[in-house]
């Protein structure tokens, strides 16, 4: 992701300086998210991920604060589930 940014965000540097912060702020809440829907598929493992995750992942696209709460859950109960089917 960050390869594929890279040009955009030094383009928007350019043309947009001002503005800048923002878009790096953009991408960093994106590198936050791959995190996040990985440990998040690890702790629903031998199932596929329910409505009910996808609505948790809706709620932390909506009010970004809360992927911090929700993140440190669901990495402990990833780790219980991996430890559990090994």
């Amino acid at each position: 992701m960050s390869i594929l940014l890279g040009p955009v965000l030094l383009l928007f540097a350019i043309l947009h300086l001002d503005e800048f912060h923002k878009a790096i702020v953009v991408w960093l809440l994106g590198l936050t998210l791959i995190p996040f829907i990985i440990t998040m598929k690890y702790a629903v493992f031998p199932r596929k991920m329910s409505v009910t995750e996808l609505t948790i992942v809706g709620l932390c696209l909506a009010f970004y604060p809360l992927i911090l709460a929700i993140i440190p859950y669901y990495y402990f109960k990833a780790i219980n589930n991996l430890k559990n089917t090994a």
